[in-house]
């Protein structure tokens, strides 16, 4: 089970929602539908340790051990911490697997070593043992033998041994003797998973006499019983050892507002209150069975006349004592919040259920952005002296959540290794396989590679345009593309504290980080162990810091203009930083309502109008422009750009890059910019017609009425104006009217008009001269409003030619462009609406189809078209999926055929396999059409790595079916370890990487064989391979 961040403000809220939304769907009169329990729920808050995350096995005496990402660490820990846990669970004969943390303690100065020495300690402990005879034979040779790689993942043997010959090194003490005398591993427990064995009876009736209300079993897994039934299980169990095994310190908050310690709560020698243990009358679940059935007397005496918020205020300030208590006095990590009533979930997932929480000193007073986990996507050369060569500065990337089958990452920000020690850089690049260039020899790149587009692990998705994000991926600037990427497999793990999560355009994220620093490096060649990539930070996570720091911002700035809250010292009753969750639901009311009270209060219309920009002429001096936000620059290929390179203007109008460089231009030439389009804007220029506040005033455009035209207020004036300016202009219409300007006016040579010198730009204003030149035509427009599209026809054709002037080339492109759009357009209304009767279809497909003609592939028109003696003629270097080869016998050339057809199904359709039969697909394929299964392929599978080996597998001669038919050959699917796997009846559903596909694929391969469905099934081998496999194959020699 993993825990999700909270903060002072908002965690009894976030413990309470779950439960107050529960009881919201109970029939009105349930028993227990507004009990204390519901509306209060009972939760644990033990003390949160820096330590290692460790499950830990007890099977008939023998303690394996395991992170919870299932790396093996018994070899080195059991005989450390074996003996001691078999002492603390010796009173029942009992199986068991324990969560919990594991740390280093120091007994000469009674304290715990700091985060990052598990494994030295536990190899002088080990060591120390070794020497005296200590090491249980119980805890030998735990996860060594071969046989166990085929059931789990281990540490290799030779990589411990080589840990074993490094110098770690410890403070020594004058009066210790021996090295690990005085230092060993404490396993603090605060979980427990499985119960098993003869005692696990005994074990389960002594919880079940004190906790009725949840159904226990006879033993085996209990994850599925609530925190309340599995606490009291772990106290009842655990017989504490001193520093080597205990429980974790706790207290619970039960719903009337007590503070009692876990250890005399979860007793069965607590006194019962109103006939019942306490956690009975705490439990929803024993509510909502009638365990109480007089429920409603004794919670009338246990509220003693308190209201809801002055029982929440009781738990919130238990909560502060508690806090000031663990981690300002004790100076403790934080603190882990656990909702007693749920279950334990596995995995990743359980971040979503949202059922435990933790609060750390760090997320309030180091910086908003801290203890941030980070994967390592690419990496950036030094350009100094002193580490020239190295790789010195790291992109790292968080969890694109939203990625369905493989997972994917974004990128978030750089961060510098200058800080990290050289030793530790080089082995931490050493470990990738990275050497830096030297004297004698050239840079090993390793685990890293050049490439000159982000790599597929590197999601397509993007915030960096929109915060609702785009499909068109990181698209990043010269400074920001690395010089080396690594893939997250091959990569380690960066931990980082940091001011703030801040916004970033330069990011696919679509947030960085602010004064990022390495705070751990989570690798296997260091202390404390690797950490997955998919474990990581999600964007979404990330995105949730970035909008509660501004919206914490915003309160803080409207407390600093008041009193001086803040200083109040926190020694006082009366003060309490957790928040019910009425106040917090206040606070935030309130910060809205203030923050729309300050913005109502003056209409503020601020200039965009940048300082320092020379003014070169008065051309557009006069007019009013609003430029929207949105994606300015000119295409390479587009008519705008040709009719910029005929006039001269093209060379200024491709320095734009930005929204800021138009506004610069029209400063420039003498005209004024504002934010917003009022009353007194002449003209509103937009980027493309997909961005957002583009397509915004095409809403409003389309759906304004006459009742919004008349209306008098805010909004009705702004889309009287917009109507009146005739909808939104191309960006580079200025630049096109400001040239046009100027050359005409240099070309008549008229010396009122210039300065003095005859060389500066003309005097005297289109305004004044030539006011016709911004009237706008019909090409000048992105979006055009009703208003618009009447004047233009007095002056225009339909397809935006002038009636009476004298067109251009350009002119004449763009109107046979219309001619086009206009054509489609008319296509498609009238294929939607089709002959009478008939269901309507895509257009696009209908298009689509039209134009290509029906050409079955060439793999099946060879059989159809050629004999076997010719079908040589398709083979090649790269053809080696094709069987059939020339080859050179007796000075003759013949057909050989090497092999049979290789016919490959791709496992990108789900749960529908298609066609059973050969001959239904062969018909399909010759028909030339594309088969309609091809659309049933998802998103995510089109862009994954099974689709895009494809292409490679046709080139190849082999013939891609979208039917796992009987004449299938090769079956293109994700493996768990092999890339290359005959099929068989007894294979293990485990070797695919997805077990629920593979076992459709496995059946249906099954029902070929039992159905004898082809006379060669049984003689034919069926093959499962990897998109990895595919693209070996193409890289192997002739």
């Amino acid at each position: 089970m993993l825990a999700n961040r909270t903060s002072f403000a908002s965690i009894l809220g976030d413990i309470s929602a779950r439960h107050r939304e529960f009881g919201s769907t109970l029939p009105e009169g349930t028993l227990g539908s507004s009990s204390m329990a519901l509306k209060f729920p009972t939760f644990v808050a033990e003390v949160k340790l820096d330590g290692e995350r460790i499950m830990a096995h007890v099977k008939r005496g023998v303690v394996t051990m395991h992170t919870r990402n299932a790396t093996w660490y018994s070899h080195l820990y059991s005989p450390v911490i074996g003996p001691a846990l078999r002492r603390a669970i010796a009173y029942y004969d009992v199986d068991v697997i324990l969560d919990g943390e594991v740390i280093a303690w120091d007994n000469y100065r009674k304290e715990i070593i700091p985060f990052g020495v598990n494994r030295s300690v536990a190899k002088l402990r080990r060591q120390y043992l070794q020497r005296r005879g200590g090491i249980n034979r119980l805890d030998r040779n735990l996860h060594e033998d071969e046989e166990d790689v085929n059931i789990m993942s281990i540490a290799s043997s030779s990589a411990f041994s080589q840990f074993n010959r490094a110098t770690v090194k410890l403070e020594e003490k004058e009066d210790v003797d021996e090295p690990g005398s005085d230092c060993w591993l404490t396993f603090v427990v605060f979980d427990i998973l499985y119960v098993g064995g003869p005692g696990a009876a005994d074990l389960l009736s002594i919880a079940h006499s004190i906790h009725p209300g949840d159904s226990l079993h006879r033993g085996g897994s209990i994850i599925h019983l609530s925190g309340y039934q599995r606490k009291i299980l772990l106290h009842n169990l655990i017989v504490p050892q001193e520093n080597e095994v205990e429980i974790v310190d706790s207290v619970v908050i039960r719903s009337d507002g007590q503070c009692v310690h876990a250890e005399e709560y979860f007793s069965p020698s607590i006194p019962k209150e109103h006939g019942y243990h306490p956690s009975v009358l705490d439990s929803v679940g024993c509510i909502l069975e009638g365990t109480v059935p007089n429920l409603n007397d004794i919670e009338t005496q246990r509220t003693e006349r308190r209201s809801d918020e002055q029982i929440e205020l009781k738990r919130a300030r238990s909560l502060e004592q508690l806090y000031e208590e663990v981690v300002e006095a004790k100076c403790r990590e934080g603190i882990v919040f656990k909702d007693l009533a749920a279950p334990y979930v596995l995995g990743e997932v359980s971040r979503g259920y949202s059922y435990w929480w933790k609060l750390k000193d760090d997320y309030e007073k180091k910086g908003h952005a801290s203890d941030i986990d980070t994967v390592v996507l690419g990496a950036y050369y030094a350009t100094g002296m002193a580490r020239s060569g190295l790789l010195n500065q790291f992109l790292v990337g968080c969890v694109d959540c939203e990625s369905s089958d493989e997972v994917k990452f974004m990128t978030l920000c750089r961060i510098s290794g200058g800080g990290t020690a050289r030793k530790n850089l080089d082995k931490l690049l050493a470990s990738t396989g990275f050497r830096a260039i030297t004297s004698t020899e050239g840079v090993q790149y390793g685990k890293w590679f050049k490439s000159e587009e982000p790599p597929d692990f590197i999601s397509k998705k993007s915030f960096q345009r929109s915060m609702s994000g785009d499909e068109n991926g990181w698209k990043y600037g010269l400074k920001n593309k690395p010089d080396l990427y690594i893939s997250p497999e091959d990569s380690f793990v960066l931990t980082i504290n940091a001011g703030e999560v801040v916004s970033s355009d330069e990011m696919s994220a679509g947030v960085s980080l602010r004064f990022p620093r390495i705070a751990r490096i989570r690798a296997d060649c260091f202390e404390g162990g690797g950490k997955p990539a998919s474990e990581v930070e999600s964007v979404s996570s990330l995105h949730q810091m970035y909008f509660e720091r501004h919206s914490q911002s915003r309160e803080m700035s409207q407390l600093s203009q008041g009193s001086s809250v803040m200083s109040i010292p926190r020694e006082s009753s009366q003060e309490c930083r957790f928040l019910t969750p009425h106040q917090y639901s206040r606070k935030k009311r309130n910060a809205k309502k203030n923050a729309q009270g300050k913005r109502s209060q003056v209409e503020v219309r601020a200039s965009a109008i940048p300082t320092g920009v020379t003014v070169e002429s008065v051309a557009l001096k006069g007019y009013t422009f609003t430029v929207l936000e949105g994606t300015y620059h000119l295409e390479d290929d587009c008519i705008d750009a040709e009719e910029a390179f005929e006039q001269g203007w093209l060379k200024e109008a491709t320095s734009v890059r930005c929204r800021r460089d138009v506004i610069n231009f029209i400063c420039k030439h003498g005209g004024k910019c504002e934010l917003t389009g009022h009353k007194e804007t002449d003209f509103i220029l937009g980027g493309k017609l997909e961005d957002a506040r583009v397509a915004n005033h095409c809403r409003a455009m389309d759906a304004v009425s006459i009742d919004d035209m008349n209306s008098t207020n805010k909004r009705g004036h702004h889309l009287r104006k917009i109507v009146e300016m005739g909808g939104i202009l191309k960006w580079s219409w200025p630049f096109a009217v400001v040239h046009r300007f100027q050359k005409e006016h240099f070309a008549l040579n008229d010396v009122s008009d210039f300065d003095s010198d005859h060389n500066s730009s003309p005097k005297r204003s289109i305004r004044d001269k030539r006011p016709d030149l911004m009237r706008p035509r019909r090409f000048d427009f992105l979006v055009t409003s009703k208003v618009s599209e009447e004047l233009l026809r007095e002056t225009e054709d339909a397809y935006g030619l002038h009636l009476w002037e004298e067109s251009s080339a350009i002119d004449f492109k763009r109107a046979m462009d219309e001619v086009h759009r206009q054509k489609r357009k008319e296509e498609q209304e009238s294929f939607k609406l089709g002959p009478k009767g008939q269901k309507k279809r895509n257009y696009n497909q209908f298009h689509e189809r039209s134009l290509i003609p029906r050409i079955a592939p060439w793999q099946y028109r060879a059989f159809t078209s050629l004999d076997a003696h010719e079908r040589w003629v398709f083979s090649g270097k790269k053809q080696k999926m094709w069987p059939y080869k020339l080859c050179e016998e007796d000075n003759k050339n013949k057909t050989n055929t090497t092999s049979h057809c290789f016919v490959v199904y791709p496992d990108i359709f789900g749960c529908d396999l298609g066609f059973e039969h050969e001959d239904k697909a062969t018909i399909e394929a010759n028909s030339g059409m594309r088969s309609k299964r091809w659309n049933l392929v998802s998103q995510s599978d089109e862009l994954g790595m099974i689709s895009s080996t494809l292409p490679l597998t046709r080139v190849m001669g082999a013939q891609v079916t979208p039917h796992l038919h009987d004449g299938v050959t090769h079956v293109l699917c994700n493996l768990r370890e092999r890339d290359k796997l005959d099929w068989r009846p007894s294979i293990s559903i485990k070797a695919f990487s997805n077990t629920d596909s593979g076992m459709l694929i496995h059946k249906r391969l099954l029902s070929f064989q039992e159905n004898n469905t082809r006379d060669d099934i049984e003689k034919r081998t069926i093959i499962l391979v990897t998109p990895r496999w595919i693209k070996t194959k193409w890289d192997e020699e002739e």
